[in-house]
């Protein structure tokens, strides 16, 4: 934290009563070179003070609480104020609602995040020829472009859709919180997609925070007390705050850099019974799209995704939106827009993309030579920017190999001759190629405006001696072998060791060097390539970086399991897989990040390390040591088992340990074993299937499904099963059941005769047999067929909870909370409650949506067997939570208590009076809702 101060602040120094405070101090001057201004806050200083690193010191002598004070004394003017009044929806009219008390002063979410605010949506006017430069130029640059119009729109269905999940909000409170994908490809213009999105949101009275393009990292605790006095703020104002979320925008860069936070910020809100929607850009690629990489807890997606390329009719419709604007000299033709769409074509080994965005800027407003084709252009100017300056062309190709990635070159990596030509060139007014500076709070680092300018670029210096020799290239295949000489150059330099360039690395390792055969193809073809360019990493990474070793273990790892040609001999083999372990045990054991937003998931971590061990048994196997290779297969269930632990919903656990398990089964031939893990997979991809949400995962798990049943019935498999089951044997039972009920894709639910065949065959299995394997297959065909069995359905999952090999999924510890309240005592009731207490606490940290089944929705009547709702009472204790419920206890539930929407029952409750009410369970619990809902 003391390294991010910034410089030339003014640090204020409060508790400095005696010499030994001095200590830390002097500690805290050393950590930062920033800290050279301090304030001394208090009554009396001891004497004397030496602090050689200060260049100014002041004494004020006021107390503590007298400084705090004149803090909140202290009213944000101007323009800071008129930043922070925003538009807010109330039922049928608007509200404005100003935040200036919500903004923690010492630490602004203003930082880090824009609000739209209600300047912002007035201060619009006539669009200019002027203002459409500078919106192109920067379309993040400024909210008045998107006031006055200019944007050309392509966000009206994604704007229905995002008003559409807001909606829930008001039926649903914070349960509806959530993540929304806007999926998007390189150069397809996102960012002002996504800022479209956001501005008439925030015109329509929903608050919205855009994460600042210039955002190194975010904070979970600052943004969370934000939205808590926002919603406190809401509160005071007559806004409920639970039917008002807001929706907090991320843009791809966002979403690459800081992967982490964006997919955990929505489960994180809801734990806090927060109301937003997370809405992010996710970059898009039809081939490498993964489907795993979802958020945690709900995900949505907008469709379609934003294409990089266009049709000749909306390229007309383009020029017609922009010819309002234009002057008639600029105005294009139809034959005109035919050109530019052929001209910004490319055809890769990686696909075809368009630059059509990204050249508009260049093309429409005709900068000057801009009739040349594109390639031309840019060839010309990167001559004239660079010619006779190798220093400065390495720098611009080094910056270009990073952007190409959404990555910025911190000026901390540069030699400081091309440091300056880099920054001269960048402050030109006759810089064309759009190379920008990005300036930080204590350092500036360098990038182009857009990725695909930047792959342009690398793909004209390919063909360029000049750019060669720059660089010290002697030959160069194509702007790929380009690319990774120089991100070799970058990551092999000694500065690299420092921070920033750590997490540099850190980037390039997840996304340009990132080795795997389906989300890096192209990478996957130069393997061998890459682990060598990553073995010459200076030591600093290695000893730092959770994230570096983790991701060099599994480029071993895929280097081992498919070696580039014949050479490889089974120890070059086994040496790669006994460092991918090392790399990966390092990373669990022995590296701790001094920043914790630097750590690797252990949960990833462990998955890569059972993935490395089912390598090397697979190896050690048929290299002819069946003994090691029985040693490594058990050291990697263990691995499987000790991350579904850790989250048992988590798709990339499920897939990959039943596979495993699917491996495993291959060599026996026949009896109990066999059936034992073909069934355990079976259940494992059923679940991931119930978990896919929206079906995205859908085809690969069927597929893995059809493999697995026909496991179970190839040869004479069906026969010994209906052997082994007549015998009592779990697995031939369970198996039997699940053939039963085997899962087809064009097929509707199971029939009620095989749900009844399945529920025989489970009931079978001798009580002194049965483990989770068997209660939780009979749990969830018993919640098919009698759904409202509630008090079987809450026996069968008090035994699998008391299973210590069973890893109890959110939404099955969700249904038993509810089972709990809905048949239980008191003392089951209270018990429900510390089910949901340790369910909210993992919310935050585990992938499952939650969804509360149709039966569960209502309390039930038990005298009508839970068919219908219970209506019954209850008595308001106390306000609490800002105002935004109340509590009571329900009739009959000693002192169990539970909340009571202000929004449903009003603001004029009194402690004591009783309501009539139903009970209606959501993801945090039961509610008391009026008898009028729905």
């Amino acid at each position: 934290m003391l390294q991010r101060v910034p410089a030339g602040a003014v640090v204020f120094v409060l508790g400095l009563t005696r010499q030994s405070d001095l200590a830390g101090l002097l500690q805290a001057c050393e950590l930062s070179d920033a800290i050279r201004r301090l304030v001394f806050v208090g009554p009396r200083l001891p004497d004397p003070i030496t602090l050689p690193s200060v260049d100014t010191a002041i004494h004020w002598p006021a107390s503590v609480a007298e400084f705090l004070e004149c803090l909140d004394s202290v009213e944000p003017l101007g323009e800071e104020a008129d930043g922070l009044l925003i538009r807010v929806r109330a039922g049928d009219m608007d509200k404005s609602i100003n935040l200036a008390t919500c903004v923690d002063r010492s630490h602004p979410i203003t930082s880090r995040f824009e609000l739209v605010s209600i300047r912002h949506l007035l201060d619009g006017g006539s669009p200019t020829l002027d203002a459409l430069r500078a919106f192109l130029a920067h379309p993040a640059g400024d909210w008045r472009p998107y006031a006055s119009g200019i944007p050309y729109p392509r966000h009206a269905e994604h704007r229905r859709v995002v008003l559409k999940y807001l909606a829930r909000f008001s039926r649903e409170g914070p349960a509806a919180t959530e993540t929304i994908w806007l999926q998007a490809e390189d150069g397809s213009g996102a960012t002002t997609a996504v800022r479209q999105l956001a501005f008439d949101l925030a015109n329509a009275g929903h608050p919205v925070l855009v994460a600042r393009a210039d955002a190194l990292d975010f904070d979970f605790h600052q943004l969370a007390t934000f939205l808590t006095r926002a919603g406190d703020r809401f509160v005071a104002e007559g806004v409920s705050s639970g039917e008002t979320p807001w929706t907090i925008v991320f843009d791809a860069q966002h979403t690459q850099l800081q992967w982490e936070f964006v997919t955990g910020v929505a489960s994180g809100l809801k734990r806090l019974q927060r109301s937003a929607i997370v809405l992010a850009v996710r970059p898009y690629n039809d081939r490498t799209d993964d489907a795993r990489r979802d958020a945690l807890g709900s995900n949505q997606f907008l469709r379609p995704p934003l294409r990089n390329s266009v049709d000749i009719d909306e390229a007309v419709a383009l020029g017609e939106h922009f010819d309002r604007i234009l002057p008639p000299e600029l105005r294009r033709t139809r034959s005109e827009w035919e050109w530019v769409i052929a001209d910004t074509l490319r055809v890769t080994s990686e696909g075809t993309r368009s630059l059509f965005w990204v050249a508009l800027r260049f093309w429409l407003l005709r900068v000057p030579g801009s009739e040349e084709h594109l390639h031309t252009w840019l060839r010309r100017h990167l001559d004239v920017s660079t010619a006779g300056r190798p220093d400065l062309y390495a720098a611009v190709l080094e910056t270009a190999a990073l952007s190409k990635h959404r990555l910025e070159m911190p000026q901390e990596l540069l030699a400081s001759g091309a440091l300056r030509q880099l920054r001269t060139l960048a402050s030109e007014d006759s810089n064309l190629l759009g190379l920008i500076v990005l300036h930080r709070a204590s350092s500036s680092g360098f990038a182009f405006a857009h990725s695909l300018t930047a792959e342009e670029l690398l793909r004209l210096a390919s063909r360029d001696d000049s750019a060669l020799t720059a660089v010290g290239m002697p030959a160069c295949l194509n702007a790929f072998d380009l690319e990774l000489h120089v991100l070799e150059r970058i990551i092999t330099r000694d500065v690299i060791g420092g921070p920033v360039g750590v997490r540099l690395v850190e980037e390039l390792v997840t996304s340009a060097l990132r080795v795997d055969p389906f989300e890096a193809p192209r990478n996957y073809q130069e393997r061998d390539r890459i682990v060598r360019m990553l073995e010459r990493v200076p030591d600093a990474v290695w000893d730092d970086s959770q994230i570096f070793n983790h991701h060099v273990a599994k480029a071993r790892r895929h280097l081992a399991l498919d070696p580039p040609d014949a050479s490889w001999h089974s120890d070059a083999v086994r040496e790669q897989l006994e460092l991918a372990e090392n790399h990966l045990l390092d990373a669990i054991d022995n590296i701790r990040p001094s920043d914790d937003g630097r750590r690797e998931s252990s949960l990833n971590l462990r998955v890569s390390l059972a993935l490395t061990y089912d390598a090397r048994a697979k190896h050690e196997h048929r290299t002819g040591h069946p003994t090691e290779a029985e040693r490594f297969r058990a050291a990697a269930d263990a691995a499987y088992r000790a991350a579904q632990r850790m989250d048992s919903d988590n798709s990339y656990v499920l897939e990959n340990f039943a596979r495993f398990k699917l491996n495993q089964q291959m060599p026996f031939v026949d009896g109990e074993e066999r059936i034992r893990l073909v069934v355990d997979a079976i259940s494992l991809l059923e679940w991931e299937l119930q978990t896919d949400q929206g079906g995205r995962r859908e085809e690969p798990i069927l597929f893995e499904l059809a493999n697995a049943y026909d496991a179970l019935e190839k040869g004479d498999g069906r026969s010994l099963l209906v052997r082994l089951a007549q015998n009592g044997s779990e697995p031939a039972l369970v198996a039997l059941a699940k053939l039963a009920v085997r899962i087809h894709a064009s097929e509707a639910a199971p029939s009620e005769e095989a749900l009844s065949e399945a529920e025989r065959l489970l009931r079978a299995v001798p009580v002194d047999q049965a483990t989770s394997r068997s209660i939780f297959a009979l749990y969830r065909v018993i919640s098919r067929r009698r759904p409202l069995d509630f008090a079987e359905r809450l026996e069968l999952l008090v035994a699998l909870e008391g299973d210590p090999d069973f890893s109890l999924p959110l939404q099955i510890m969700m249904e038993l909370g509810i089972l709990l309240f809905q048949i239980g005592e008191t003392a089951q009731r209270r018990r429900g409650e510390s089910v949901f207490r340790h369910l909210r606490d993992q919310l935050g940290e585990r992938g499952g949506a939650l969804h509360v089944p149709d039966e569960m929705r209502f309390l039930g009547d038990p005298a009508k067997s839970f068919s219908e709702r219970l209506l019954t009472s209850i008595f308001v204790r106390n306000l609490a939570d800002g105002g935004r419920n109340y509590f009571g206890v329900p009739h009959g539930w000693g002192t169990v208590q539970i909340p009571m929407r202000v929004h449903d029952f009003g603001p004029n409750l009194r402690h004591g009076s009783e309501r009539d009410c139903f009970i209606r369970f959501t993801n945090f619990g039961p509610q008391a809702v009026p008898p009028t809902v729905e």
